[in-house]
């Protein structure tokens, strides 16, 4: 948890003791709009929401997410969007393309990044933990190795 100055929250959220939704007052101490106020209703310090872990765990989803709805567009969609940028490309090289064309391009690659993305992705991450793995294997065999050369060496 980070904190922060309930000064900085003046303009969003009212104090804890003064009214709460509704004309009602709320006692120090309980919730307010996702915050909870520290040890003593005085204090002029909130605690905030902070995600550490939990971060991960949400660009994972967020990825999972993007990947399902990319996977989700068909052939013919898929062949024309190639052709599209086959078009524009055209257009890029001769010279005659417009900024508005030159945006769409943009838009139309990212759109099929995201459609080989949701195709491979998951492969390739997998592939990318494997090798993160099989590197970290190789750097502790090669402290082992420097161990036992330590150790051999100083007994001699």
């Amino acid at each position: 948890m980070r904190n922060s100055s309930a000064l900085q929250l003046d303009a969003e959220f009212p104090s804890p003791t003064t009214a709460g939704a509704g004309g009602t007052s709320m006692a120090a101490g309980q919730s307010q709009a996702g915050l909870a106020n520290t040890t003593d209703p005085s204090s002029n310090v909130w605690k905030m929401a902070s995600f550490g872990v939990a971060s991960s765990l949400y660009a994972a989803t967020a990825r999972s997410a993007g990947r399902i709805n990319a996977a989700s567009v068909s052939d013919e969609e898929y062949r024309n969007l190639l052709g599209e940028r086959q078009r524009l490309l055209d257009r890029k090289f001769g010279g005659t393309i417009s900024r508005k064309e030159e945006i769409r391009l943009e838009y139309i690659r990212w759109s099929l990044d995201r459609v080989e993305d949701a195709k491979h992705g998951a492969s390739l991450e997998a592939l990318d933990n494997a090798v993160a793995k099989y590197s970290q294997f190789l750097a502790d065999v090669e402290e082992l190795k420097s161990q036992l050369e330590t150790r051999a060496h100083g007994k001699r």
